[in-house]
């Protein structure tokens, strides 16, 4: 199951010197660097579980490029939840 269920999710692109490397050597451009990472708003559907399947939509313009983030949590502290109690 997903590690969370956000009421809203947004990410920062570009963060990262490989990811750019890796997106021109795709599009055939040079490296534009970002001074700064841009968040933008993500899908809060785009979150799912380890091992779960990557839903791509019958509408999707482009690529899809699957990539681990990190989530943070802010919030209650909280150990040995159950499924039940996280869902809440």
């Amino acid at each position: 199951m997903a590690p969370i269920k956000p009421a809203m999710l947004y990410a920062a692109g570009l963060n990262y010197r490989g990811h750019v490397e890796g997106m021109v050597a795709w599009r055939g451009a040079p490296p534009s660097y970002p001074n700064r990472p841009s968040p933008n708003y993500q899908s809060i559907h785009a979150v799912i579980g380890t091992e779960g399947n990557i839903v791509v939509p019958k509408d999707s313009a482009g690529a899809v490029q699957p990539e681990g983030q990190l989530a943070v949590v802010i919030g209650k502290k909280a150990r040995k939840v159950s499924v039940d109690e996280a869902l809440d």
